[in-house]
């Protein structure tokens, strides 16, 4: 009993080697040929991969880039929503001595910057961050 040897198949066919060059068959040649077209055919192979590896690696790059963007605004947000400076709209007016519908009348004019709690809703309660509406009443004057 003999056993005899596969190659794997993604292994390319060995190219054959010949002594002289007189006794090249066509049967060789074509075997050459075949052997050739392998390789070609695994370098295109691994050249279509790499590209495409290329692309999605730039797309990778692209995102992350916009993750980092969203994570510093979030970050921010987090930050300013620790503080213990938000009040309410009676308690604004209270401090700068104006009514509540004088701070609203602020808020629709783009004067001072104020947050709803359900951004959907116009007409949820407002929290106003009190170094936010110092910074917006500084700059109006």
């Amino acid at each position: 009993m003999s056993i005899q040897f596969q190659p794997e198949p993604n292994t390319p066919r060995p190219i054959p080697k010949f002594r002289n060059s007189k006794s090249v068959s066509t049967a060789k040649v074509q075997a050459m040929l075949e052997a050739f077209d392998d390789r070609v055919d695994r370098l295109t192979a691994v050249a279509t991969e790499h590209t495409e590896l290329a692309v999605k690696l730039r797309v990778l790059e692209s995102d992350m880039a916009e993750l980092r963007k969203i994570l510093k605004e979030v970050a921010g947000i987090v930050a300013r929503a620790q503080r213990s400076d938000w009040l309410t709209a009676p308690e604004l007016a209270a401090e700068l001595k104006v009514s509540r519908e004088q701070i609203i009348r602020l808020v629709q004019a783009g004067r001072i910057r104020g947050y709803r709690l359900d951004p959907d809703s116009p007409k949820s309660h407002m929290r106003f961050d009190r170094q936010e509406v110092y910074e917006d009443l500084r700059s109006v004057t």
